[in-house]
């Protein structure tokens, strides 16, 4: 394994090997096997020459070892340097498959057919497969293409080699089939990622059936470190139960209740005081048996799930020692499971290094609050902590926060108003005694998401309002975090309801808005930190687009199907004619092309999100 310091270096060598050709005139000079092929260029010196045959001079495995740290589009470049390279890079270049089936696009299943060729020599290194949102369109509009993907989806899975998965990921607003599902476990053995999302149509088999039936499809999950269980229906659940009966290995456990009927999903007591779970008692309650031990579990991730009752069910069960991530979104007593983590019985504190809670709006989430602030204030260690409350949510203390200073590297806590709002408010650490007592006392935050109450409307492109100090209330205290690569302000900036804008010229204004800002952030960091200049590298407005968020202001046309986040790259040049030199300047991108510019953004992606309706692309 090549030190960290190095993986700069290698991305340099293989630039210089790939970007020389686009400024060059160049000929390629065939040599022998053990020589590298040596380009001819236009300029003469032995300096050009220099560097290409000393990467190629380096050993097969050395060059493997760089090709494992470059990005996509640097392994395809690689590739196609000559035959040494291509072997070097296919490796990694194919070991994750991540694939779009749009409306009526055959260019995938094209890429699809030239994949599964025996002339591929990638096709063995396949370890897994992403399908990825295949039908933007309603479910009653589009039959025939949900048809023509199954079918594709189909031969994908017929002509990978059998036993060479480690997982197969479906992501999607449409559910996988299931006589796909069996298809994919009878072929695929040795998957450590198994996803169950079971149908109960008249022309289907219930998934129970097979796997009672079928003693190779529990033999098939055996190995499996990683269940995703997303059931529908009260039967599902047994099959659900089957399959963690069946997975002995597991470490990372989501379940998604959100499909099931309230009738399945709440618990309920009758008058005699019985109390009936059909969910922890169909999946889970075989760990309660004698001589059963509990799950050593890595990550937890429940959506949709009643927790009346986790001191005698879930808490049992569970080994919390053991849990590294923890996201609960949408159960209902959420707080109980906290109060378990926390309970005496257990001679230990929790190790969380990740948290996330979206909450629900319910009778008792008044104590949410107080439970939350004592959780956070019980431990210390997280990296990550992204909490969405609503109404009646209180933030936490700073100083519970505060508390992790040494180790948070992600922070997103807000109170979000009105929930179901298309136009929301938020409550978040925005005034500036708080700010500055956050910001202060987090050395190591790389992203943070927040909504900032004074931030001037977008008119007010320069950020110097009249009315207010913006830049000594936010600037300056955001300024005070020294490793802050990624600012995502969650409340847009506002307009006047006089007007209706069209998002074009909205968007005009964020652009001088967001220039504006990487200059006054880099000013007011160069004061506090001069070896820490220029940080930020991106800002963004908005929430994720999954919330269908409305900006009053701007024409309804141009915000249809919804509307999207706005967000920004951090860029030098000249945004006036007028300039002298080159500043910061902001550069609008795409969300999916911020990946290619080399910075961890992961806070932008919708965590706070289950499967199958989309989700985050490193779902944990």
């Amino acid at each position: 394994m090549l030190p960290p310091p190095f993986y700069p270096f290698c991305r340099l060598i293989i630039a210089y090997i790939i970007e020389f050709p686009s400024y060059f005139q160049m000929a390629y000079t065939m040599t022998s096997e053990k020589e590298a092929i040596i380009p001819t260029l236009g300029v003469t010196g032995k300096s050009l020459q220099r560097a290409p045959s000393t990467l190629m001079g380096l050993s097969q495995e050395l060059r493997r070892e760089i090709c494992e740290h470059l990005s996509k589009q640097d392994l395809v470049n690689a590739s196609l340097v000559n035959k040494a390279m291509q072997d070097a890079a296919i490796r990694p270049l194919y070991r994750n498959i991540a694939l779009r089936l749009e409306d009526h696009n055959t260019k995938t299943i094209n890429r699809i057919s030239d994949m599964l060729t025996r002339e591929n020599p990638g096709i063995e290194h396949i370890q897994h497969v992403r399908i990825k949102n295949w039908c933007e369109s309603p479910r009653t509009s589009c039959q025939h293409w949900a048809d023509v993907s199954m079918a594709t989806t189909k031969y994908l899975i017929n002509g990978l080699p059998r036993d060479q998965l480690k997982s197969f990921s479906w992501d999607s607003i449409h559910d996988l089939k299931p006589d796909l599902s069996m298809l994919l476990l009878k072929r695929q053995r040795k998957l450590e990622h198994v996803e169950l999302m079971p149908l109960t149509h008249s022309q289907f088999t219930c998934i129970k059936h097979n796997f009672e039936t079928d003693e190779n499809l529990t033999k098939a999950v055996q190995n499996a470190k990683s269940l995703l269980l997303m059931p529908n229906a009260d039967c599902c659940l047994d099959a659900a139960g089957l399959l963690v009966r069946s997975a002995k290995k597991t470490k990372i456990f989501k379940f998604n209740g959100d499909e099931l009927d309230d009738s399945v999903r709440r618990i309920s007591t009758n008058e005699e005081g019985e109390v009936t779970d059909p969910v922890f008692t169909k999946v889970l309650s075989h760990l309660k048996q004698p001589g059963a031990q509990p799950m050593q579990l890595t990550c937890l991730s429940l959506y949709n799930v009643d927790l009346e009752h986790c001191k005698t069910s879930y808490a049992t069960v569970i080994n919390f020692s053991t849990l590294k991530k923890l996201r609960l979104l949408y159960c209902w007593r959420l707080e109980l499971f906290l109060e378990c983590m926390m309970s005496p019985d257990h001679d230990y504190a929790p190790r969380l290094e990740q948290f996330m809670i979206l909450n629900v709006q319910d009778d008792h989430e008044h104590q949410l609050p107080s439970i939350l602030d004592s959780f956070l204030g019980y431990f210390r260690g997280l990296k990550d902590l992204q909490l969405q409350l609503v109404n009646p949510g209180v933030l936490p203390a700073v100083r519970n926060i505060t508390r992790h200073g040494e180790t948070l590297e992600r922070l997103s806590v807000n109170v979000r108003k009105e929930p179901r709002s298309v136009t929301p408010e938020f409550t978040s650490y925005s005034a500036p005694l708080e700010l500055t007592q956050l910001c202060t006392s987090l050395p190591n935050l790389t992203q943070l998401a927040i909504s900032i109450e004074e931030w001037p409307e977008a008119v007010e492109t320069s950020l110097s309002p009249e009315e207010g100090s913006f830049e000594q209330d936010v600037v300056a205290p955001l300024s005070k975090l020294p490793k802050l690569r990624l600012l995502n302000v969650l409340n847009w900036p506002t307009l006047n309801d006089e007007y209706i804008f069209p998002v074009a010229a909205y968007g005009a204004l964020l652009d001088s808005q967001a220039t504006s800002f990487f200059r006054k952030f880099s000013e007011s960091q160069a004061r506090q930190h001069k070896d820490k200049l220029n940080t930020l590298r991106v800002l963004a407005f908005g929430e994720h687009e999954d919330n269908e968020n409305n900006i009053s202001g701007i024409k309804s046309e141009d915000q249809e199907p919804t509307m999207p986040r706005f967000v920004y790259w951090r860029d030098q040049g000249r945004s006036e004619w007028s300039e002298s030199q080159d500043t910061a300047r902001a550069v609008r991108v795409k969300e999916q092309n911020i990946s290619q510019l080399g910075v961890d953004t992961g806070l932008l992606k919708n965590n706070l999100k289950i499967r199958s309706s989309g989700g985050p692309a490193s779902d944990f």
